[in-house]
């Protein structure tokens, strides 16, 4: 919903967005920043306890950081971004 909230009402309108999405890796990177922090901030709403937020930030950080987005950051970088986006601290 992030992305679809970004392509409608961003500065940037919808197919220029995804020309920009397919051809920029640092726009790219740029988007799913946000998309991957309400992700783990939806996550923490639901987990159970301290445990669960933990694999959650996890699992998130390396899935921003995998192949999947060409690695563009590492885990750590990604940890921090996530907490950073949950204002939250380092746990």
């Amino acid at each position: 919903m992030v992305h679809v909230s970004r392509q409608l009402y961003g500065p940037v309108s919808l197919g220029p967005w995804w020309d920009r999405y397919l051809s920029d890796k640092d726009f790219r990177f740029a988007e799913e920043i946000p998309a991957h922090q309400a992700e783990y901030r939806r996550a923490c709403e639901l987990a159970a306890n301290r445990n669960d937020r933990r694999k959650a930030l996890t699992t998130i950080s390396h899935k921003l950081a995998g192949k999947l987005y060409n690695s563009m950051t590492t885990i750590a970088e990604a940890k921090r971004l996530l907490r950073e986006g949950n204002n939250e601290r380092e746990t």
